[in-house]
Order: structure tokens, then C-alpha cells, then sequence
């Protein structure tokens, strides 16, 4: 057996390319007010009061207009700051774990992070925001060490992070998963308060909650320097009929199945071969799947929806990796090896974007 590479040295060294591709885009996007996830971030309650998604803009306007600082640095700011947050917690579930080759291959997958890679559009998407705490708060929950004021701090960020974004509510059963697999001390009353934490804040939109855009948030954005590009998200309709628009385009959004097939596999073989409770946590990622069900529904995202699937359970897979003493962790020429690269091969092949393209040959030009 020959040791060949340490991987959690590579794994590092992609992270850190990773976080420099990342914030390429976001400052792109951000600087020249281009993009979709840019705009998503200055919804705000100037323009007609009391939204979904408004709380982030409005404070970042308010802080402009206290600091003249612009707009797209702000946003820019926060961003990275939450991508970096992510990273810091994602090596430090990885510090002191066994890691194995099989596990990279989790890592490589269309629908986790080089998800990133093929379609850039999706940098900068206000799900980085749940994903990084749900980092944080299986990071705490793993290692024992979840009470007290971390856990008041998660639940209240939850409360406060549903106000940025609203779709958080779907993926909270990765939480209440986590919280019953280790077994957490009143897991049912954490249960409850994780669930209202994004319930109240929901009913708050669909009962009180106006129009995304009320006819002025573009004059408001524009008057502080930002004109966006067309296509943002005060453009969009939100009387649109995403259903009809997904089966007008049924063809292609028929393929996110088969991604999703290809990507659980990959998953499945490794839960199966290289961890305990497999039943149990096959089981629970399916019911978290169940129940984002609506939101495929009504939100033509699909891409997006399933990203943040197979992130959480990434994330989770990660949190339960043996520990073990040694300082490094080397890649051995062995079985597992080849198989893990084969694997990865394998993946290579197809790549999914966000919306609409289910499935695209790398091998073949597809335009963005």
C-alpha cells in the first residue's frame, strides 16, 4: 500500500479555489448589477411596506444611506462573508474525521459543489444563508456541544433569516432530522420551536405580506446608483402559472429525475457501505424530499431545490465521519480508490442547471 496524496490538504485547497471562484462571480454580478440573486437581495419594505424577502434590502439601504457606501459592496460583503462562514464550518466538521475516497465522491456530484461550476447563475442565491447555518448548527449538534445560548442563537436566526427568504420553512425537517438522530435532550420541544420559528414569519407574508415589487422598488433602487439588468426578480410575475410553465417545458424538467437517480445512487452506495444507521438516514432524506413537494409545484427552481437537498444531507454525511487520532488522512491505492474514481468519471459526464435543463451532456456545447 503506497500513500499517495493527503486528501484533507486537497479538500482544503479545492475549498479555498472554490471560495475564489465564488467571489469572481458575486462581484461581477454585484458590481455591475447584473443578475437575478443580486436583485433578490434588495427587496425591501420601502416599496409598499411589509414583504417576503424585504428585510435584508431594507437594512441594506438604510445603511447606505447612512454610509454612503455602495449598494453592490454591501451586498457583495455580506455574501462572501456567509460563503466564508460556510467554509470555516465545513473544514472544522472535517477536522480529526477518517475520510475516505468514497467520501470525495459526494463532494464531485452536478448537485453539490460543483453545481457552482456549471451554472455560475446560481452563486450568490439567498439559500447560502440556511445551508451555512444548518453548517453551524449540525457542526455544534455532532460534537455534543449544542446548548444553551448557541441553540437560542440558531433558532432566533431562523426566525430572522426566514424574513431574507422564505423557502427555509421547506428544508427545516433536516434539522429535526438531526436533532432526533443524536438524540437531543427535549428534541420534541426543539422540535416546535425550530418549526415556529419559520411558520410564524410565513403566515406573516401570505396574511399581511404585499407585492414583491409595488411599482416604486425600481425608482428606490436607481435614485442610490443601481440600475439592474433585465430579467431580475422585480421584473418577474407572481401571477405567473409556474405549473403551466413547467409542463409547457415537461421534456426538459423530466430530466431532473434522472439526475436525481444518478446523484442518490452515488449517495445510497456510500450511506450503505460506509455508515451505521443507513435505514435511518435513507429514510429521513426521503421524507425531507416529500415535503419540499409544494415548492417543486410552485417554484420552477428545480435545480436549486435538489442542490440544497443533497448540500444538507452532504453536510449531515459529513458530521458523522469517524474520528481518528492521525494528524493526516492519505488517499491508498486500493479497491476503494478506483471505485471512487470511476465514480467521480462517471459524474463528470452530465452537469444540471437551476432552471429548466434537467440534464446536459458535458461533452456537448450547450448554451447557457
Amino acid at each position: 500500500m503506497v500513500y499517495i496524496l493527503n486528501y484533507k490538504t486537497a479538500i482544503v485547497l479545492f475549498f479555498f479555489l472554490f471560495l475564489k471562484h465564488i467571489s469572481k462571480n458575486l462581484y461581477f454580478f454585484d458590481k455591475n448589477n447584473n443578475g437575478w440573486s443580486y436583485a433578490d437581495w434588495l427587496i425591501n419594505y420601502q416599496d409598499g411596506g411589509f414583504k417576503r424577502r424585504g428585510l435584508g434590502g431594507t437594512f441594506f439601504i438604510y445603511l447606505h444611506d447612512i454610509t454612503n457606501i455602495p449598494l453592490y459592496r454591501i451586498v457583495y460583503f455580506t455574501q462572501f462573508s456567509i460563503y466564508l462562514i460556510f467554509f470555516i464550518y465545513f473544514i472544522l466538521l472535517l477536522y480529526k474525521k477518517k475520510l475516505s475516497p468514497l467520501y470525495l465522491t459526494l463532494i464531485f456530484t452536478p448537485l453539490t459543489f460543483l453545481f457552482y461550476y456549471f451554472d455560475i447563475y446560481i452563486i450568490g442565491r439567498k439559500e447560502i444563508i440556511f445551508i451555512t447555518l444548518y453548517a453551524v448548527f449540525i457542526y455544534y449538534t455532532s460534537s455534543n456541544n449544542y446548548r444553551g445560548k448557541k441553540e437560542v442563537l440558531v433558532i432566533g436566526l431562523l426566525f430572522l433569516f426566514s424574513f431574507f427568504h422564505e423557502i427555509i420553512i421547506f428544508y427545516i425537517p433536516y434539522f429535526i432530522f438531526s436533532l432526533y438522530y443524536f438524540d437531543v435532550k427535549n428534541k420534541l420541544r426543539k422540535s416546535l420551536a425550530y418549526l415556529l420559528a419559520c411558520v410564524l414569519p410565513t403566515a406573516f407574508f401570505f396574511f399581511i405580506g404585499s407585492k414583491i415589487n409595488n411599482g416604486k422598488s425600481l425608482q428606490i433602487l436607481k435614485k442610490r446608483g443601481v440600475v439592474l439588468s433585465k430579467g431580475n426578480i422585480f421584473d418577474w410575475d407572481e401571477n405567473l402559472n409556474t405549473g403551466h410553465q413547467i409542463m409547457s417545458q415537461i421534456s426538459d424538467y423530466g430530466l431532473y429525475g434522472l439526475s436525481f437517480i444518478i446523484v442518490f445512487a452515488v449517495f445510497t452506495y456510500y450511506i450503505c457501505t460506509k455508515t451505521l444507521n443507513s435505514k435511518k438516514i435513507l429514510l429521513g432524506f426521503i421524507f425531507c424530499c416529500i415535503i419540499t413537494i409544494p415548492l417543486f409545484i410552485n417554484a420552477i427552481d428545480w435545480g436549486r431545490w435538489l442542490h440544497i437537498h443533497f448540500m444538507m444531507l452532504l453536510l449531515f454525511l459529513t458530521s458523522i465521519l469517524p474520528t481518528q487520532n492521525l494528524e493526516k488522512s492519505e488517499i491508498i491505492l486500493n479497491k476503494e480508490f478506483f471505485i471512487s474514481l470511476l465514480i467521480v468519471l462517471l459524474l463528470s459526464v452530465f452537469h444540471v442547471r437551476h432552471c429548466q435543463f434537467g440534464f446536459l451532456f458535458n461533452l456537448i456545447n450547450n448554451q447557457p
